[in-house]
């Protein structure tokens, strides 16, 4: 039995985020033979679960918010577990972000909240950066945030308040300006109680101190009784690294990060190419490898 850990945005969903035909095959046919299938997100679990609810893949595991949260069954025991930042430490970084001018969603375990007027100002912010920054494309950063722009349950509001930041399990940031991206993630670095990850090249992602896909993973396949040399993790970003690192063997997307490329044991085609589906069906021998040995 095979546990196949697989990331959603630039690896399972389309560039119009939605799961193909194919794709959809081939998980129902690795779980009628067995093996399981494991969604590792860093959209929350609700929104995950909707993706999964429109395209009828059902009995997956879930490790969302990059692993703050975790929702699956053992035995017929329902296990559902979140991990927020401490609340004096989400005040923290929430009122720097503030500071930064920063489009910032807050992750809660039923919705996520975004001040009403987030959008427009950073939309005008780009427009402004492609004055400023000859190399900046604006038409590349609106397609890459499409998937915070556009996702699952978020609640625009007035304001966000101190009561708002009690138990959050992340916050997302957004920027068109990289230069201010690696400046706040420099920044919060430096905070012992939280960590940081990206799942694309315009934001940053913050959860509580010692979360990421790769200590879900250890957790998820220690409750599977799966060892985790017979785990398979398929990604894209570095918010995948740590699956990547644990995993038995990982499988790169070819739109991956080169990064995550460099540390994959094989690669399979794009996201828009039915990527996952390659990498399922007949693993590995439809993958280039990239490593001349698996990691086990």
């Amino acid at each position: 039995m095979k546990l196949f850990a697989i990331d959603l945005d630039g690896t399972l969903l389309k560039s119009d985020h939605t799961i193909s035909a194919e794709n959809v095959s081939a998980i129902k046919k690795r779980q009628k033979d067995g093996d399981t299938i494991l969604i590792a997100t860093g959209r929350a679990s609700f929104d995950a679960q909707n993706i999964l609810r429109k395209h009828h893949v059902h009995d997956c595991p879930i490790i969302a918010s990059n692993g703050a949260e975790l929702q699956y069954k053992v035995n017929e025991n329902s296990i559902r577990s979140s991990t927020s930042i401490d609340p004096q430490t989400s005040e923290k970084i929430f009122r720097y972000l503030n500071e930064e001018d920063l489009y910032i969603q807050v992750y809660l375990e039923d919705k996520i909240l975004l001040e009403s007027d987030a959008t427009d100002a950073l939309l005008a912010r780009a427009t402004n950066e492609k004055v400023l920054n000859r190399s900046f494309s604006y038409d590349t950063f609106i397609h890459s945030i499409q998937a915070q722009l556009g996702q699952y349950g978020v609640h625009p509001i007035e304001s966000i308040t101190k009561n708002d930041l009690s138990k959050v399990i992340k916050f997302m940031i957004v920027s068109p300006n990289q230069s201010l991206l690696k400046k706040v993630e420099r920044r919060l670095s430096m905070i012992n109680s939280c960590s940081i990850s990206s799942s694309g090249a315009y934001n940053l992602e913050v959860m509580s101190a010692g979360i990421s896909k790769g200590e879900a993973l250890k957790k998820v396949t220690s409750d599977y009784e799966i060892e985790l040399r017979n785990t398979i993790a398929i990604g894209d970003n570095l918010n995948d690294l740590s699956m990547f690192q644990v995993a038995g063997s990982s499988i790169a997307m070819k739109n991956a990060d080169e990064s995550i490329k460099n540390i994959a044991t094989y690669e399979t085609l794009d996201h828009n190419h039915n990527g996952v589906a390659n990498a399922l069906n007949d693993y590995p021998s439809n993958l280039i490898e990239r490593l001349k040995r698996v990691n086990i």
